[in-house]
This record gives structure tokens, sequence and C-alpha cells, in this order.
């Protein structure tokens, strides 16, 4: 990892807001520079966010985790990452970041970031675009008291 990156991990970590438009706009501020981010949330994915902070905190640790990965691994350029609620059951969110690196070797299947997702309940997938762009695919089960 390099100074950069660490300075950015180390600085998402201590910002972590709890309003989810604001870990937005920090997420895309801190990557400036090293890497071209973008963040959008749907308005239902920010309400639910804003009614849990540590969901908040984690989802935006693992969309974190994501951009390093990309950074690091893939040499990204660029990321696009949405949030949403999951459509089909409604009972999850759903992210999904494109980058425009390098895509992973076969069976990349562990990390900081999967750990995470694991520990949440949540499941994930990597795929390529037609296009070539690196497709990172979570879902995150929402707590029931949400």
């Amino acid at each position: 990892m390099s100074p950069l990156e660490k300075d950015i991990v180390l600085q998402q970590a201590s910002h972590s807001s709890v309003d989810p438009w604001q870990s937005a706009e920090e997420f895309q501020h801190l990557w400036r520079g090293l890497l071209e981010a973008e963040l959008t949330l749907s308005p239902e994915a920010a309400t639910i966010l804003a009614g849990s902070p540590p969901l908040n905190t984690r989802v935006f640790e693992i969309i974190g985790e994501t951009a390093l990965n990309a950074s690091r691994h893939g040499q990204a350029h660029r990321l696009t990452v949405a949030v949403q609620r999951e459509e089909s059951t409604r009972d999850s969110l759903l992210i999904e970041a494109l980058n425009d690196g390098t895509p992973p070797p076969p069976g990349v299947s562990s990390g900081l970031g999967s750990a995470r997702i694991r520990q949440m309940g949540g499941q994930w997938s990597l795929s390529v675009t037609d296009n070539g762009w690196v497709k990172t695919h979570i879902i995150i089960p929402i707590p029931r008291n949400l």
C-alpha cells in the first residue's frame, strides 16, 4: 500500500460520518488525486443508512475497501459506486461498483472487504462487463429494526 493509500484509509476511518450524504462527499474527496471516484446513493438507501449509524459505517468501510482494491490491485483510474435498496426482496442494500482497472485473476475470493461483507451476512461477486470494466456486486442485509 502506498503512503497516499494508507493516508486515505486512515482518513476515511477517522472521518466516517453518520450522515450518509456527508459520508459520500468525504469518500469522493479522500480519493481525489488517486482515483476518479463517483458515489451515488439512492434517497431510500440514504434514509436506511441514516437510520443506522453502525450500518452506515460498515457500508462505507466496504466501499472504501472496494476503492482501495480497485486502485491497488487493478490499477484503476476511475470508479463508480451506486448504493440502493435491492429491488426484488427489499430487505438488502445493493452496492454496485465499476472500475476501469485490470480484472482480478481467477479464484480471488477473500480479503478484508469480503470478511466484512460475510460478517454482516452479505455476499459479493466479481465479474467483467462487456466493455472490460470490473464489476463488484455486493448485497448487505438491512437490519430488521429499520
